[in-house]
């Protein structure tokens, strides 16, 4: 066991550099492209729509970006839930 790993260790060495995430890598953006900019609610009320999210979760996702939740519809009672 000992011997076959003397015989990959090179092996071993290029892999952990091929896989470890170079944090030094120069970037050709400067610091203002990672500022975080206002929600766009209308594409954030599409995107729950379409991966059918609940309104508990939608709730979440609009306070977590900074947006309001949509003012919700009061139902009475008498009227139901399907008019």
């Amino acid at each position: 066991m000992a011997a076959r790993l003397r015989e990959q260790r090179e092996h071993a060495l290029l892999w952990r550099q091929l896989t470890t995430i170079a944090l030094d890598a120069p970037l050709a953006l400067t610091d203002a492209g990672f500022t975080r900019a206002p929600a766009d609610t209308d594409m954030l009320g599409g995107l729950c729509e379409s991966l059918r999210f609940g309104p508990l979760t939608r709730r979440r996702l609009l306070a977590a970006c900074g947006g309001a939740p949509a003012p919700r519809t009061p139902v009475s009672l008498e009227q139901g839930l399907h008019p």
